[in-house]
């Protein structure tokens, strides 16, 4: 799956990992992006997990929602320099798979830096990415 999306020729920028609206402000023509604990050099298709995930919470819209179709192809328009909308489509949806590990393996490393106390309220985020990575690969 990781070498199928490498394929599609999309470099590896700074990713946020954690992108979603209660990380970002608009102050008139500026917008700020804060919360860059989880950031990292990897593909840039993995912030539409978090990101699409918070918009559907967020706004109450089921998973097959249009308007998250919409967010993403808006995401997707300045790659379209690297490849066309079909195939930066599938990687999107490669990246939403993979992606999942990429948020196990996040929360794992930040909980092993948590203190004590705080563990056993975030703990549930690691097997709850993998088992979603699970259901993505079965329903494949």
């Amino acid at each position: 799956m990781c070498a199928r999306l490498n394929s599609a020729g999309i470099p590896a920028p700074l990713h946020h990992d954690d992108f979603h609206d209660g990380n970002l402000f608009v102050q008139g023509e500026r917008v700020i992006f804060t919360d860059w604990g989880e950031a990292a050099i990897t593909h840039p298709f993995f912030s539409l997990v978090v990101m699409l995930r918070g918009a559907e919470n967020s706004l109450g819209l089921a998973p097959d929602a249009p308007e998250l179709a919409q967010m993403r192809d808006w995401y997707l328009d300045p790659w379209q320099d690297y490849a066309p909308p079909g195939v930066l489509r599938e990687a999107v949806s490669l990246a939403q798979t993979i992606g999942l590990v990429n948020r196990a393996l996040t929360w794992r490393h930040l909980i092993r830096y948590m203190p004590p106390a705080l563990r056993p309220e975030y703990a549930s985020a690691v097997p709850s990415y993998l088992r979603d990575f699970l259901e993505a690969l079965s329903a494949a």
